[in-house]
């Protein structure tokens, strides 16, 4: 009975989370629209990119730095709230998830504003962006692993654990720098990478509250309530865009997220829409570099799509069911493989 009866104060407080974070990122874009129309923050458009979306250049962008900062408010609100009434199940492995996340958002941010300033579809040179993507990612995944020393969710398969030091500490920075990235390329397409993260934040809260890491748990469900705000403004057609901030600060969470739960592996699948996403721009250059071809009409590979003739509706509904079935696959394994009986 006290068991279940934890079980139900988890879940109850998942949701709050997420009722929270949805009601305060709507709030908080709202507002932050206002603002971003009458300062003229708006997004440049690349000039190489559909041409249905030059209609595009203008939107106002960087809806992030409202969403985000609310997201992260209720996630650490409700850690908070959890460690006061009850020190079972903490290991404050969530602080430095969250600082992962803040931290990439931060430079999503100022790649943002070079961007806005210039008056350019390029921001910040990407060598520079991402040696600061990967000494932050270090930093999280030191902390994160210093935090779960003693309390790590036990798996088998699933994580890289099973790989020994220094490969696990690697492919631990690669999953959040990859992570963050990748939803930052898939941030293309109105709503369809809110879309995306929204259901895999929920699968990776389910994994949490399985293994009872309710830390980690709350903070997805306000990270997937972040996105539900946001997604009230960018659904088709889009009031306001996530800009990098927003694109690089929900990677960056669901990566760290995925590295305390001790799921790299398994990530893997969950993340595999963002994964294409990635590989498509990575085989589109290294193909016309070695051979002058072009393997799809434009990358990232939703930009093929519409090229295609796909609406964007329709690959946002298309996205979102495989990220559905991606997610309820994700859990199933999880539930069957992922924990380990304590010994």
């Amino acid at each position: 009975m006290k068991l279940e009866a934890a079980q139900g104060a988890m879940w109850l407080v998942t949701a709050a989370s997420f009722a929270g974070a949805a009601a305060l990122s709507w709030l908080a874009c709202r507002a932050y629209l206002g603002l971003a129309r009458r300062r003229g923050l708006g997004q440049p458009v690349r000039s190489d990119g559909p041409k249905t979306h030059l209609a595009k250049t203008g939107t106002p962008t960087m809806g992030g730095a409202a969403f985000i900062p609310a997201a992260l408010v209720v996630a650490a609100a409700a850690t908070v709230a959890q460690k006061a009434t009850s020190q079972a199940g903490s290991t404050g492995v969530i602080w430095p998830v969250l600082a992962a996340s803040a931290g990439m958002a931060l430079i999503g941010l100022a790649d943002d504003l070079s961007k806005i300033l210039a008056g350019k579809s390029r921001g910040i040179p990407a060598r520079w962006r991402i040696v600061g993507e990967f000494l932050l990612a270090a930093g999280a995944v030191y902390l994160i692993d210093h935090a779960l020393a003693d309390a790590a969710p036990r798996t088998f398969w699933l994580g890289a654990g099973e790989l020994g030091e220094p490969w696990a500490f690697i492919v631990r920075v690669c999953c959040i720098v990859g992570s963050a990235n990748a939803v930052n390329f898939t941030d293309g397409v109105d709503g369809l990478a809110g879309s995306l993260v929204f259901l895999a934040a929920w699968a990776l809260a389910a994994c949490g509250l399985a293994a009872g890491v309710r830390e980690v748990s709350t903070a997805l469900a306000a990270c997937a309530g972040g996105c539900a705000g946001f997604l009230w403004f960018n659904r088709r057609p889009a009031q306001l865009f996530m800009g990098d901030v927003g694109s690089l600060g929900l990677g960056g969470l669901i990566g760290a997220a995925a590295v305390a739960l001790r799921i790299e592996f398994l990530y893997a699948l969950l993340g595999a829409i963002f994964a294409w996403e990635t590989l498509s721009v990575i085989f589109q250059v290294a193909s016309f570099r070695a051979t002058g071809r072009r393997i799809f009409r434009m990358s990232p590979f939703h930009h093929h799509l519409e090229l295609c003739g796909w609406s964007e509706n329709a690959i946002v509904a298309t996205a979102a069911a495989v990220q559905a079935g991606l997610a309820a696959a994700t859990v199933g394994l999880f539930l069957a493989f992922g924990v380990r009986p304590t010994p």
